[in-house]
């Protein structure tokens, strides 16, 4: 609390010093251009602009700096831009074919142009405080909308907001908390641009607080350099804002499976307790996940980074066994160190930690596990020590790290580090430790692919192969319902894999309704883990720790499935496997981010960027291109109103269609989860894991429309283990056309590329809702399909269909050698 208020007077400060000194680049005296880079002089200083590519510009503000920071972020050089320049009395225009930079010779005002005529912003003007204080401010459109900036208990559209940039943990928060894990420097609005600030201190943005129509962005570390990042779609603005700082690699197909976690499981036996009981009573699971009593028996072991042998005597062999029923182990991480961790003296000793002023090691004394000192991650052989330690983890059978309290939790302005002052440090932190296990992993594990569950990163931290959750969530409805335009927000920032604790992590009480609506709401987001602190407001400390085999008690909120009643435990079932089912489809998304960093969680708005009835829909959001999901976010609510983007959606749960906006029945047992009409969706059979999932059989939800005339998937599918298998070439693209003129609709089956371990042949199943009658014929190519006489007998014969007159349906089978094959339905007459 201490930092946060002295955080608030630093800036208030701040401003109060801008307004006494303002000093600025000055008076424009010449500029020069060499074909790469625009150098305007003024009295004080001089501006860079660099077109990186066609659609970024790069401006940077030069006073008594003669260089660009160190870039811990931005990893992109410029492309060969074609530009012309053009000047007169009073503008200088720098263009490419798609952006222009118009600067005002009187006030060095800076206006940007997308395409030649549409006005984006226009940066009015720098201020320099001193040599690290800086300030810039841009006059936008008071109308519109702008997403991102990281993480952020708040509504999507953060206009309006006042934001720290500066990574934050809130133990327990819900709605409302405005900083959170991950500050991300980077915006983007309804306006078809971004803005990227190339800047890692702290800082903050007035996102029209103060005045409706004005950003304004201060920092107090380094230059003063932003991209200006521009696209006719958030397609294209994405794609762009990540070829500055990454995108994500491929992350290992496990990570789609359900994953299980609890603060904490305490030894072997009741992991493997845990994990046998899961498995007996049917639930899919890939992964369970160790926090901190893996190493210690309790919290003040943080520091501790191998087995605790006394409960954990023989880690190898358990995460054997685990991995005998498909279960990956991760075990939890962090950087700090108690005074009482084994590692503590010798880490101490090789002068592993951070400093302070006049002390070494620096010493954290309220950290709430006990006095700790904290690492520097900057140092090389701080680095060489966590990675020996990670690395012997691996060996032994490891799957991947959780990394936690990254931001860094607790600190003081006080400490020093190799590069600088907390202050100065704060933002790259946790980026550096990302990249130190990421670096490493592809050095000494060059085949794997990288699962890194970390709470903080910043800009940049998608290329280290990070998966992030939303820190430590309250478990309440309200702080639920935040998770959505939490996630959106993050993904419109270019990070796209953050997920919460589902069922909430702390406080609250036990209620199943709640842990119902959680779970069924991340079946549909890129992490599926339940995790939480098992004791509740109204907990029995007596009742933790009890023996595992008893079900939830009034005093405990397990967040194992397997622990709840019979009622709760077969609804969890049902979505996560389904969870399962729509593998092929989720898969997909994680090759589209990686390929093009499309978010897997879209906001509502995302293909159709101005529209204004969807901008500020919070309570929503689309899963890839062709679903809406809409969770019940409210207590005791079994319906719910949906607003719809453009076009039809068929409600996946009983093929209802609907668009505009609607009332939508929801019942304790089910999720709204619709499909856009016309879309194809590839799907999968129930699987206890997704161990050698190879997509042998495909199921592919054909959901036909009379007035979507085409349509397409690109289904992509490797062996979800080989790093860099997109890159390398060993991958299968199926795609999946589908047209339809008078009544007559053809889906069109093609296939590219291949890998070890593709199946020569696949079983398809083809699913087509909502048809009123039989076809007048169905055609394999030239071949004619055969009528099955039930639905069992379609299962075990190709080149058959089946018309299911109860649920109004179409079943086509057909094997599949991954040549293109055209599947004809004439006269598919739709409801």
């Amino acid at each position: 609390m201490k930092f946060r208020i002295f955080y608030a007077l630093f800036f208030l400060g701040f401003s109060q010093a801008i307004f006494a000194q303002q000093t600025t680049i000055g008076q424009y005296q010449k500029h020069s251009y060499d074909g790469k880079k625009l150098q305007i002089k003024g009295e004080k200083g001089h501006i860079e602009i660099t077109p990186f590519t066609k659609q970024v510009f790069r401006v940077a503000y030069f006073g008594n700096e003669i260089k660009y920071d160190i870039p811990y972020t931005l990893i992109a050089t410029p492309d060969s831009v074609k530009t012309t320049l053009k000047q007169n009395a009073n503008e200088i225009w720098l263009s490419s074919t798609a952006l222009s930079a118009k600067i005002n010779k009187k006030t060095l005002a800076i206006t940007f142009y997308l395409n030649g005529k549409e006005r984006l912003l226009q940066n009015t003007n720098y201020v320099s405080v001193s040599d690290d204080k800086k300030e810039l401010n841009f006059k936008i459109d008071s109308t519109q909308s702008i997403y991102g900036l990281g993480s952020h208990a708040l509504k999507a559209n953060r206009k309006g907001e006042l934001l720290e940039n500066y990574h934050q943990a809130h133990y327990g928060y819900t709605a409302g908390e405005k900083n959170l894990n991950i500050s991300v420097p980077f915006f983007v609005t309804n306006k078809h641009y971004g803005v990227y600030f190339d800047n890692y201190g702290s800082g903050t943005f007035d996102l029209g607080k103060t005045k409706t129509d004005v950003i304004n962005y201060q920092t107090n570390v380094g230059v003063a350099s932003y991209f200006v990042v521009a696209g006719n779609n958030y397609d294209e603005i994405l794609n762009n804002y990540t070829k500055l700082t990454g995108k994500q690699p491929l992350p290992p197909m496990w990570i789609l499976g359900f994953m299980q976690s609890r603060f904490g499981y305490r030894s072997e036996q009741e992991m493997m307790e845990v994990a046998k009981m899961t498995k007996e009573e049917g639930f899919p699971i890939d992964a369970m996940i160790l926090d901190l009593y893996w190493y210690a028996d309790d919290i003040s072991g943080i520091g501790n980074m191998d087995w605790y042998k006394k409960t954990f005597p023989n880690a190898p062999k358990m995460m054997a066994d685990l991995r005998k029923m498909g279960i990956k182990t991760i075990p939890i991480t962090q950087t700090f160190a108690t005074l009482k961790s084994t590692n503590y003296q010798s880490s101490a000793q090789a002068k592993l930690f951070a400093g302070g002023i006049n002390e070494y090691p620096y010493v954290l004394k309220k950290f709430w596990a006990g006095p700790a000192s904290l690492l520097d991650v900057f140092k090389p052989e701080t680095q060489q020590y966590l990675w020996n330690n990670y690395k012997a983890r691996i060996k032994e059978g490891v799957a991947g790290f959780w990394t936690d309290l990254g931001e860094p939790e607790m600190h003081s302005d006080s400490m020093q580090f190799v590069l600088g002052s907390e202050r100065q440090i704060h933002n790259i932190y946790p980026l550096t430790w990302n990249k130190l296990i990421y670096e490493n992993y592809q050095k000494d594990f060059p085949k794997e692919r990288v699962f890194n569950l970390t709470r903080s990163g910043g800009a940049g931290m998608q290329r280290y192969a990070t998966f992030t959750w939303s820190g430590d969530v309250s478990r309440t409805w309200e702080a639920m319902k935040i998770q959505i335009p939490l996630i959106t927000g993050m993904g419109m920032s270019g990070i796209g894999y953050m997920h919460p604790d589902a069922g909430g992590f702390t406080g609250g009480e036990k209620e199943p309704e709640l842990y119902i609506r959680w779970l069924q709401f991340a079946s549909f987001l890129p992490i599926i883990r339940a995790h939480a602190d098992v004791k509740i407001a109204s907990s029995d400390p007596g009742a933790v720790g009890t023996a595992v085999k008893t079900t939830a008690t009034d005093h405990i909120a397990y967040p194992e499935p397997v622990f709840w009643d019979e009622s709760t435990k077969d609804i969890i079932k049902e979505y996560l496997n389904l969870r399962y089912r729509y593998l092929p489809y989720n898969y997909s998304l994680t090759w589209l981010n990686t390929k093009t960093a499309r978010p897997l969680v879209l906001p509502v708005n995302y293909f159709d960027i101005q529209n204004k009835a969807l901008k500020n829909v919070d309570d929503e959001y689309l899963w890839g291109a062709n679903m809406l999901v809409a969770p019940v976010l409210e207590k005791g609510a079994t319906k719910r109103k949906v607003v719809f983007p453009a076009g039809k959606w068929i409600d996946t749960r009983d093929d209802r269609t609907y668009m505009g906006t609607a009332m939508v029945q929801a019942p304790l047992t089910s999720m709204p989860v619709f499909a856009k009409a016309g879309s194809i969706i590839p799907m999968a059979n129930t699987m206890p894991n997704t161990d050698g999932y190879n997509a042998t059989t495909l199921i592919l939800k054909y959901y036909a429309a009379e007035e979507v005339k085409s349509s397409a998937f690109n289904m992509y599918m490797d062996d979800g283990k080989t790093a860099n298998a997109d890159q390398k070439g060993e991958f299968e693209l199926l795609t999946f056309k589908a047209s339809n003129s008078n009544s007559t609709h053809v889906l069109k089956l093609e296939k590219t590329g291949t890998f070890v371990g593709a199946p020569k042949q696949r079983d398809v199943f083809i699913e087509i809702p909502r048809v009123k009658k039989m076809p007048s014929a169905l055609l394999n190519g030239t071949v004619k399909l055969r009528k099955a006489s039930s639905d069992q007998v379609l299962l075990s014969a190709s080149n058959f269909y089946f018309y299911d007159a109860t649920t109004a349906t179409l079943k086509i089978h057909i094997q599949w050698d991954g040549k293109p094959v055209n599947i004809t339905m004439r006269d598919l007459n739709l409801n």
